[in-house]
């Protein structure tokens, strides 16, 4: 089954990227599916068993910047934005600029005083969650 939805989502995202229409496909797994799969992962992090995997496609060639061998989910966000050329707000103008210094790394990032600074700015300056 997982080869079949594999093989439709990529026939469905061949489908829409062939349009004139310019479109972006996004899709992303929920982290490892329990199949018995004992290969390993090709990535330097630690926590591997948090890995969740994410593509973005576009028919409009415009490149990534900013992202490194892994690129933190919360960040894709700010790539969406970017790639639309949409209007970016406080907090994605942040999240934008963090994912570049850090390459698109974020708990990871070996720069642990930016970490503290861009939380504590998105958190106790921009407020993003409270009551």
């Amino acid at each position: 089954r997982i080869k079949l939805g594999s093989d439709a989502v990529e026939h469905f995202s061949e489908t829409m990227l062939a349009r004139d229409k310019p479109t972006l496909f996004v899709y992303f797994g929920d982290h490892h599916p329990n199949v018995g799969w004992k290969g390993g992962h090709r990535t330097v992090l630690d926590a591997t068993d948090y890995l969740t995997q994410f593509v973005l496609r576009d028919n409009f060639g415009k490149p990534i910047d900013g992202i490194g061998e892994s690129t933190d989910i919360s960040f894709l966000g700010g790539i969406i934005l970017e790639q639309l050329n949409l209007p970016i707000s406080p907090f994605y103008q942040a999240n934008i600029k963090m994912r570049h210094l850090c390459q698109g790394k974020l708990d990871e990032c070996k720069d642990t005083r930016l970490v503290n600074s861009y939380k504590n700015y998105i958190y106790q300056d921009l407020q993003i969650v409270g009551p």
